[in-house]
C-alpha cells in the first residue's frame, strides 16, 4: 500500500492524477468514482446523488467551492491518500475500492475511490467488443474525461 500525505485538496488532486495515468494505461476503458463519507459529506455542498458516485474532479471542485464560503476550509485539513498500485481492489458491495482518503488522525476514510465491479455491472459487448458499464449508458460522468 502506498501513501501520500498533504492537504485534503492535494490528496484529491494526487488521486485524480494516479487514476488518470491508470486510465491511460488501459486506453481509456476504466471509470473511477468516489464515495464520500462523514464527516466530509456534511462539510461540502453536494447534490444527494453525488455522495455515492462522483468524479475526483467534481470532489476537488466541491472542496474549492467550500473554501470560498467557509471560515474553516476542509481543503486545508491534513489528509492521507492510501492506494495500492496492484489495481486488484478491495470488494465492497458492487464496487472495487482502489484508494482511500483519510483526514489525519481519523481511523475511517472520508472518501473511497472505486471502480464499479464488472461482475455485477457488465452489459453485453458493444460493436467493437468493449464492455460498457450500465452507468456509462445512463449518462453518469466518468472520473477522468
Amino acid at each position: 500500500m502506498k501513501q501520500v500525505r498533504g492537504t485534503l485538496l492535494e490528496c484529491v488532486k494526487q488521486a485524480a492524477d494516479i487514476c488518470h495515468l491508470r486510465n491511460q494505461e488501459e486506453q481509456g476503458t476504466i471509470q473511477f468514482y468516489c464515495l464520500i463519507r462523514y464527516p466530509l459529506l456534511t462539510s461540502l455542498y453536494l447534490n444527494p446523488v453525488e455522495s455515492e458516485q462522483m468524479t475526483l474532479k467534481r470532489l476537488g471542485e466541491a472542496i474549492i467551492q467550500q473554501a470560498r464560503v467557509s471560515s474553516v476550509p476542509v481543503g486545508h485539513i491534513s489528509a492521507l491518500l492510501e492506494y495500492g498500485d496492484a489495481w486488484v481492489g478491495e470488494a465492497l458491495d458492487d464496487r472495487r475500492i482502489f484508494g482511500k482518503v483519510y483526514l489525519v488522525g481519523a481511523s475511517e476514510p472520508v472518501a473511497l475511490i472505486y471502480q464499479l465491479d464488472w461482475k455485477h455491472d457488465e452489459v453485453p459487448a458493444d460493436a467493437q467488443g468493449s464492455r460498457i458499464p450500465q452507468e456509462a449508458n445512463a449518462g453518469v460522468m466518468p472520473l477522468i474525461g
